[in-house]
């Protein structure tokens, strides 16, 4: 009997023992954080984007609000994922659905890590497995492809449990440069079109990733290098933010920007990333301004037409950008119907018209509100007695410099005191900011880039008499502004020629039939002019090596030539008397960038300049 009573008391023991441990670990479990956010009570899911690319400041990694971020999803052992934005995003993801470390340990561990302390630990531990995760992702392909890097990273977040906390977060300058929003395509006007219009492009194209549901956090934005990509001014950087903002809500997201670089106090001597670092090249984003007209002017601007008939007028738009020339002309002021102005500015007086003046209008086509007028006198008289025999330039053999104003004059020969008045024509120019006002001033654009104008004098009273001249404009060059050692082919320095170089890269990639690059050297007096064709050349080939290694140019666009000492662009040899003149040799130890479609560049490569 006794042994019975024992026995049923040992049982109730180990009975209470166990009911004793089970409510203890309901209770340790109560107390032990969960895996969940503490303020919202869902988990926590987020995918990386990282745009550690050339161009770019280095990510601050240990940047507070980044860290915190970091911090949830370790705490939580929450989902991340992470890729690189650069050309081709796809070429490198992380996912950790498959890390350990990331898996939610049953009750038993987590009573046991929670009572020795090794919870904190472990978060701890994962946090920096993150860290070293992203720093670890930086560009493998050149270019940077944003708003795909956007789209694969809201598809990592796509398949994850509804009620998660879901955030994309994005780490980088946002100047993409390749794929649909590509901010360096021909000097592109992107950063300072309307936020709302790029969206509405991106949705009719099918561009917009879904980001429903989703929160973007997005660090360092315009956070540019300084050197191979400059700053921009106020207004791009503000238009850059709104441009992605718009983009996210219109996918349905959320955006928070943050630019505190909390532990570094600014970004001042931040390392910065670069191509000399292992970075491949991302093209420099030159943002201008779109092309906006500013005023029209009308020639000629006070004419004296008789009844019956026609005149030509020409117009003017004046802008910045190059603006658009196209402009929509209208009239005022007329009694007859039969007097008109066709959209090519001639205007046609009827016979029977009997208003003493009229006013031409051109308005911009882009921007009605932008016009000039002239106001045109009708003479009811007779042609004027006199008759005009010829017309005459003042000038001859006329050569300017591109970026300048010359004013050319001409003399109406004739009989009975002609008229002195003439209608200006420029063709010619390859710029449309070279142009000729009503006074016969010549305006050269600094991009003229057409050697040869022809300018035609055209009497105000007879239209059958005119005289032509040509203008010989000097080209300047783009100067690849690299450094050779004296008397050598070797660059000074050449991490600093790779930056000097970027300049150009979006320029050989626009044209079609390449670039050359023309050699030139110094000392006329020290070497032969054959030594000089070979010097230059070695250079020529030097600099496009630059170009093919370090950003990724087809050498087959680069055509490279040495010239000797009578180039065009040799100022003078490195001798001052007897005397040598290291200022001088240095103006001509260059290399020269031009387009092979350049008619002028044709003639130099084929030694027709001469």
């Amino acid at each position: 009997m006794k042994e019975r009573i024992l026995n049923f008391i040992i049982v109730m023991t180990l009975v209470a023992i166990a009911a004793a441990l089970l409510m203890g670990l309901f209770i340790a479990a109560q107390v032990i954080p969960n895996p969940i956010d503490s303020e919202s009570g869902k988990k926590y899911s987020a995918a990386f984007v990282v745009g550690a690319h050339a161009n770019s400041l280095a990510i601050d990694f240990d940047d507070n609000s980044l860290r915190k971020e970091v911090k949830k999803i370790a705490e939580t052992y929450g989902f991340y994922s992470g890729l690189a934005a650069d050309g081709k995003p796809t070429s490198q993801m992380f996912t950790n659905e498959n890390d350990e470390d990331f898996k939610k340990p049953g009750i038993i561990d987590s009573v046991i890590d929670f009572m020795t302390g090794a919870q904190k630990e472990k978060a701890n531990e994962r946090e920096e497995k993150i860290i070293g995760v992203l720093k670890s992702m930086k560009a493998k392909t050149p270019e940077v492809d944003m708003l795909k890097a956007i789209e694969l990273a809201a598809r990592q977040l796509s398949n994850r449990p509804p009620d998660e906390i879901k955030k994309i977060i994005v780490l980088g300058t946002g100047l993409a440069t390749t794929g649909f929003l590509d901010f360096a395509e021909n000097d592109s006007y992107l950063l300072y079109s309307n936020p709302e219009e790029i969206a509405e492009m991106a949705e009719k194209n099918a561009k917009l990733p879904d980001l429903t549901g989703i929160t973007v956090i997005w660090y360092f934005i315009h956070d540019v290098d300084g050197e191979i990509q400059k700053e921009f001014d106020d207004t791009a950087k503000t238009n850059l933010e709104g441009i992605w903002r718009t983009l996210i809500i219109n996918a349905g997201g959320e955006v928070i920007f943050e630019n505190s670089r909390s532990n570094t106090g600014g970004i001042d001597g931040i390392d910065i990333y670069s191509v000399e670092k292992g970075y491949p090249y991302v093209s420099a984003v030159r943002a201008k301004l779109p092309p906006k007209p500013i005023s029209v002017e009308v020639s000629p601007k006070n004419p004296t037409i008789r009844q019956g008939d026609d005149f030509d007028f020409s117009a003017f738009v004046v802008g910045v950008n190059n603006p658009s020339q196209d402009v929509k002309w209208s009239l005022s002021g007329n009694n007859s119907i039969a007097t008109t102005i066709d959209q090519n500015g001639k205007l046609s007086i009827a016979p029977e018209e009997t208003s003493k003046t009229l006013e031409v209008i051109a308005a911009s086509a882009v921007d009605g509100s932008v016009f000039g007028t002239a106001t045109v006198t009708i003479s009811l008289t007779p042609a004027p007695p006199a008759e005009i025999t010829h017309i005459e330039f003042n000038q001859k053999d006329i050569v300017a410099d591109a970026g300048s104003n010359i004013i050319l004059n001409v003399t109406v020969y004739g009989t009975n005191n002609p008229s002195q008045g003439v209608i200006w024509k420029l063709t010619g120019n390859s710029d449309p900011g070279t142009r000729i006002d009503n006074n016969g001033t010549l305006h050269i654009a600094p991009n003229e880039r057409s050697i040869l104008l022809t300018i035609i004098a055209t009497s105000v009273y007879d239209g059958t008499k005119s005289t032509e001249t040509t203008v010989k404009v000097i080209v300047p060059p783009g100067i690849v502004n690299v450094k050779f050692r004296p008397n050598n082919d070797e660059l000074i320095n050449e991490s600093q020629a790779v930056k000097d170089i970027n300049e150009w890269v979006e320029f050989i990639k626009t044209q079609d039939s390449g670039i050359y690059l023309f050699g030139c050297t110094a000392e006329s007096a020290l070497y032969d002019y054959n030594a000089h064709i070979s010097r230059g050349l070695t250079r020529a080939d030097t600099v496009k090596s630059l170009f093919v290694k370090y950003y990724g140019i087809d050498p087959s666009k680069i055509i490279a030539k040495g010239l000797g000492y009578d180039n065009p662009w040799h100022a003078d040899n490195g001798i001052s008397g007897s005397t040598w003149d290291e200022a001088k040799a240095e103006r001509n130890r260059k290399v020269v960038i031009m387009s092979a479609d350049d008619d002028y560049a044709k003639k130099i490569y084929n030694g027709a300049w001469r």
